[in-house]
């Protein structure tokens, strides 16, 4: 009756465990799928995800004398890095039929940070009182390792085979690299709200937005002829993407009281964009696309993209007193895209593409 307080703590999230090298061989054998996503050769190194934040919500109420409420929302795991991948076709043949079926696709991918936890607090009471929230911050994502693809045939080495894949199916590869940076976790929001008959007061801010990370150099050689036939991707992919920042948590703050009254509310920031690491492709293969009925297949995709940056997150705060009251609502700002890398693309064979939207050849720097 004569005064209370409450006090909350959001737990924090656990980190995500390191993926391994990875190294995959055909040894010059046949590969044939039917099916759906059903690659010729899968090989993946996936770092784990941080575990979220815990939220919290606290009431605090008093008849008499002072009441306070605080509560401060978890922050976000770690995402882990991935590591290595490299994939190796001593001449073997590789024949798919299925959407999204790839001859060859290797993935390095950062896992992703956790996001950070919501505050919520109240306070009442018929003196003074007082409620602060503050969201738990997401965390930073993992790193992406490097991915290299060689496809080697007789001109590698004369006891080799053919070394060609060909892919019947939408969105199937011929060949994919991929090297992804995980994604920053998004900041926990917060709520304050607080009144009293005398004066009243509430604060919230919002949880930060974890860095996205950064990806590593992606490097592909093809020698053997690739074709596809479905459309909606490149026949060679090599990308090297850095993870988006995360977006920072909104804050709302509310209080009224007969004789003053002030709130404050500050949106979270916005996390920083992962770099896009280097991308080198070599081709000494025919390139066979026929992507008339679908469209969108380049030949070659070549592309290194930083990461955007994480929206900053909003506020809002609104007070009211008989007497006096103010309110200030500051929102977040927004974090800082991450820049790319080099892309360098080398071509010795034919390049034939049948499709709208379908170039020969694409090579970017985002």
């Amino acid at each position: 009756f004569a005064g209370s307080a409450a006090f909350g703590f959001g737990g924090s999230g656990g980190a995500g465990g390191t993926g391994g090298s990875v190294y995959a061989s055909t040894n010059g054998g046949q590969i044939t799928t039917l099916g759906d996503y059903s690659q010729g050769v899968l090989a993946q190194s996936i770092g784990g995800g941080g575990g979220s934040g815990g939220s919290t919500m606290n009431l605090s109420l008093a008849y008499t004398g002072s009441s306070v409420s605080v509560g401060v929302g978890g922050s976000g795991g770690s995402g882990t890095a991935a590591q290595a991948v490299a994939v190796e076709n001593p001449g073997g043949t590789i024949t798919t039929y299925g959407d999204g079926s790839q001859g060859i696709a290797a993935q390095s991918i950062g896992g992703g940070g956790g996001n950070g936890g919501s505050a919520v607090t109240f306070a009442a009471s018929g003196t003074y009182s007082a409620a602060i929230s503050v969201g738990g911050s997401g965390a930073n994502g993992g790193t992406g390792g490097s991915v290299d693809i060689v496809n080697a045939n007789s001109l590698v080495n004369p006891a080799y085979g053919s070394g060609d894949i060909t892919t019947h199916g939408y969105a199937a590869s011929a060949i994919l690299a991929q090297s992804i940076g995980g994604g920053g976790g998004n900041g926990g929001y917060a709520v304050a709200e607080s009144g009293a008959l005398a004066a009243a007061g509430a604060a919230a801010v919002g949880g930060s937005g974890g860095s996205g990370n950064n990806a590593s150099s992606v490097d592909v050689t093809n020698y053997g002829k690739l074709t596809t036939t479905g459309g909606g991707a490149a026949a060679l992919q090599a990308q090297s993407i850095g993870g988006g920042g995360g977006s920072g948590g909104y804050a709302y703050a509310g209080s009224i009281a007969q004789i003053g009254a002030i709130s404050i509310g500050v949106g979270g920031s916005g996390g920083t964009g992962g770099k896009g690491g280097s991308v080198l492709v070599n081709n000494a293969g025919d390139i066979a696309v026929d992507a008339t009925a679908t469209g969108n297949a380049p030949g070659i995709l070549a592309q290194s993209l930083g990461g955007g940056g994480g929206s900053g997150g909003f506020a809002a705060a609104g007070a009211a007193g008989f007497f006096g009251a103010a309110s200030v609502a500051v929102g977040g700002g927004g974090g800082n895209g991450g820049s790319a890398g080099t892309v360098t693309v080398k071509n010795w064979s034919s390049l034939s593409v049948a499709g709208d939207m379908s170039p020969g050849a694409v090579a970017q720097s985002v």
